[in-house]
């Protein structure tokens, strides 16, 4: 599957709506966005896989259902690895257990990337 120009640009439009400090969308709407069957369900809309992209950001958030930043630690970031995990694993034709192996990573490099950005 080939992704066009158009859905990247999507694709990266949402990963920067999840952001935090997004002004367009504050407070639920960025937390709702932030979570990965949600983040997973749009990439699954941009790619034409709606079903699919629901699937596997349902799977890759069973890994983040108890998720809170207390004190402002961040163990892992989860709307990089629901939006990423589910792009990788719906163009690579994975199955969802293998979308958390791919998700994992990113979501590390999510937080590399928060504290660099804070």
């Amino acid at each position: 599957m080939r992704v066009s120009i158009l859905q990247a640009v999507l694709i990266g439009i949402l990963y920067y709506l999840t952001v935090a400090n997004s002004p367009w969308f504050t407070g639920l709407a960025s937390v709702s966005i932030h979570q990965p069957i949600v983040a997973g369900t749009i990439v699954g809309i941009i790619l034409g896989e709606p079903k699919l992209g629901l699937i596997i950001g349902a799977t890759i958030n069973t890994m983040y259902i108890g998720f809170i930043s207390a004190g402002g630690a961040v163990a892992s970031e989860p709307g990089m690895a629901g939006i990423v995990g589910t792009t990788l694993a719906i163009l690579s034709k994975a199955s969802p257990g293998v979308a958390i192996s791919l998700a994992v990573p990113f979501g590390l490099l999510g937080t590399v990337l928060w504290n660099t950005r804070m």
